[in-house]
């Protein structure tokens, strides 16, 4: 007989113990009664509504987290038009109602609150519960808006890149590990004459120059591997069949493990400057043909280093070897000893007054051959 009066006191420590448990949860926990009313709270739940130990006892969920609709049904929380839609409001009723919907009583929800209070980001899951021989609901309620910032932060600063790539003046691209297009800006399209549905998915090998395919497929994943790339050139084929030449450079981007993500690379079209060069050499080449002919060359003077500069033709003429780049000395001494002083004032007079000569004197080849030459400067 004397195991009866223990069993309250039994319940009591159990209860005691659970809520020893409870308090000491990582997130908020709030127990509804079968009316929906608060019972009670953890601390982490009370220091998250600002809520005073013990006051909330009856409340609404509207109440304890001051949602700022409460207040437009006479009635207050569970009576308002918003509260259908209220996701913590159906989380409660599917719970009581002892439904097993994962969608309707576990999810994340922007909580807007009266003036005063902060909005909130939180993270919930109910579970229907028995207590009393009622059915009860237990909520696991955490905080969640700092991640929420940082997130929306992330997004916004992708949205930024993505913006900032998309409207370069260079063209951009990205492949995935495959080489195969995930995204392209305007100025890509552009220059390659190319719409982005004939682009995405497809690889980049595909638009290049036929004897630049093995190229690519043997280098990509050296790209990959090394993490970027500076200069690269390709031929690339746009959609009209004609060719540019490219100057390439790009990075690897790796997830947070460190795994391949994607390739971000930007290309200069160099066609034209390509074709200037060629040009320039195919002028040189006749400027040195036209120069031995007419036995004309010019020379200039690099005053920091104090040496003179020969074109080849004027190598050839003082009987040295072209790239020959004599001090201004030896220069000077190429001349007949009667035209050296003539020739340093004439110069000298040049390089301080801007005082241009044209003059005809002698020198005297490596051969110890004199030869008369004119000789201009400006």
């Amino acid at each position: 007989m004397k195991a009866e009066p223990q069993e309250p006191r039994a319940l009591a420590a159990k209860d005691l113990s659970y809520k020893t448990i409870v308090d000491a949860s990582p997130v908020g926990i709030i127990v509804f009664g079968s009316d929906a009313r608060v019972i009670y709270a953890n601390t982490l739940a009370e220091q998250l509504f600002n809520q005073s130990m013990g006051a909330y006892s009856g409340l609404n969920c509207g109440d304890f987290v001051s949602c700022d609709k409460r207040h437009s049904a006479v009635q207050g929380c569970g009576h308002t038009a918003e509260c259908p839609a209220c996701p913590l409001y159906r989380a409660i009723q599917a719970a009581l109602e002892g439904k097993l919907d994962d969608a309707a009583m576990q999810g994340e929800t922007l909580l807007t609150r009266e003036a005063g209070q902060s909005a909130l980001w939180v993270k919930f899951k109910t579970n229907g519960i028995v207590k009393d021989d009622r059915q009860a609901v237990v909520m696991a309620i955490d905080d969640i808006t700092e991640h929420k910032r940082a997130e929306e932060a992330y997004k916004e600063n992708l949205e930024r890149f993505r913006l900032m790539f998309m409207n370069a003046p260079m063209p951009y691209q990205s492949l995935d590990s495959q080489g195969n297009f995930i995204d392209v800006n305007q100025t890509f399209l552009n220059v390659l004459g190319y719409s982005r549905e004939e682009l995405i998915g497809r690889n980049f090998g595909d638009i290049l120059h036929p004897d630049w395919t093995d190229h690519f497929k043997q280098n990509f994943p050296r790209f990959k591997a090394i993490g970027e790339i500076l200069g690269v050139e390709f031929e690339m084929m746009k959609k009209d069949g004609s060719t540019i030449l490219v100057f390439f450079s790009g990075k690897i981007q790796h997830d947070a493990q460190g795994q391949f993500k994607q390739t971000h690379c930007i290309f200069q079209d160099i066609t034209e400057r390509k074709r200037v060069e060629a040009a320039l050499r195919d002028s040189e080449r006749l400027l040195r043909v036209a120069g031995r002919l007419a036995h004309m060359g010019g020379w200039s003077v690099d005053l920091a280093a104090n040496r003179v500069k020969w074109s080849d033709e004027v190598a050839r003429i003082h009987g040295v070897p072209p790239g020959l780049s004599p001090s201004v000395e030896e220069a000077v001494d190429f001349f007949a000893p009667e035209y050296r002083e003539k020739i340093t004032q004439v110069v000298n007079a040049c390089i301080q007054h801007g005082t241009p000569f044209d003059e005809v004197m002698q020198i005297r080849t490596t051969a110890g051959k004199r030869v008369w030459i004119r000789t201009m400067g400006m």
